[in-house]
């Protein structure tokens, strides 16, 4: 059996802006549920039960939007999402933000 910590970091110096929603879904090897976790903190880490693999759904929602309302003058920003299976080395993958749509993303977590 697996476990995995999930983590989601950002430089963007507008970051508090927005709100980061994580939802996992933990499956058996039979391909059975076996947990379900939510995490709706930016400054927090998303552990899952023991499973033998996990669906991650990330949602990136911005609470406020840019001061410009100029496309052009609001670009995509990046964040980091560092998942560690069983504790060890972090597998880091950046995603780009649209600041005015957000992030969703379904990362499968094996």
């Amino acid at each position: 059996m697996k476990s995995f910590k999930v983590e989601i970091k950002s430089s963007f110096p507008e970051w508090d802006r927005y709100s980061v929603y994580m939802t996992a879904v933990c499956f058996g090897a039979d391909g059975a549920i076996v947990g379900y976790i939510n995490l709706s903190d930016k400054g927090g880490a998303l552990e899952t039960v023991p499973c033998d693999h996990a669906d991650l759904y990330l949602y990136v929602i911005a609470d406020r939007f840019p001061a410009s309302d100029i496309v052009a003058q609001s670009p995509p920003f990046e964040v980091e999402l560092s998942v560690c299976e069983n504790g060890g080395k972090p597998h880091v993958a950046t995603y780009r933000v649209n600041q005015w749509g957000g992030l969703s993303v379904k990362k499968s977590l094996a």
